[in-house]
């Protein structure tokens, strides 16, 4: 997320960017579109990288990108590298998930209880599964969300689709 993050991943040989949180611009991500297709993000483990981390995801997928998610154990890189816990870091990288999945999980796993927590939750992920440009990669979303959610994928489609799904830049700005 921030500077001596980067410093050190590429430290240990991770090639990676700092974009400072809030900082992520259409020129950056255009910037990296010209090389990757692929990003793995990695946040600070606190409150304000969780929201920093959303606001990436839809950016990047709305821009066409996949995007993986790195969990750390210790708030970031910087403080793991400090304590010795490089080889946790390469493991955190090599072992990223998909991000959108990481998203339908982490709302999953708050959704539990009520019938209007699950429908919250599931109402809460609908702009991910949406926001990649390419209707095959929201599908599957779907697919992977119904899945998890346990809901039935032909009438949660079918649902999704009567939602009007804003693609927009205004739509995209409330994840700035």
């Amino acid at each position: 997320e921030g500077y001596f993050d980067v410093i050190a991943i590429l430290s240990i040989g991770i090639p990676c960017v700092a974009i400072s949180g809030l900082a992520l611009s259409l020129h950056h991500i255009n910037l990296l579109k010209k090389y990757v297709s692929e990003v793995t993000l990695c946040f600070d483990q606190d409150s304000a990288g969780v929201v920093v981390r959303k606001k990436a995801l839809m950016k990047f997928l709305n821009n066409g990108f996949f995007v993986k998610d790195m969990k750390l154990s210790q708030k970031d890189p910087d403080i793991m590298l400090r304590i010795g816990s490089a080889k946790e870091i390469i493991d955190s990288y090599n072992g990223a998930r998909d991000a959108v999945q990481v998203e339908i999980e982490n709302t999953l796993s708050k959704s539990l209880g009520s019938v209007s927590n699950r429908i919250q939750g599931l109402q809460n992920i609908i702009p991910f599964l949406f926001a990649h440009p390419d209707e095959l990669v929201n599908r599957q979303y779907i697919k992977l969300a119904a899945k998890l959610f346990q809901e039935d994928e032909t009438a949660f489609y079918k649902y999704t689709k009567t939602l009007k799904i804003d693609k927009s830049e205004s739509f995209s700005k409330n994840f700035d």
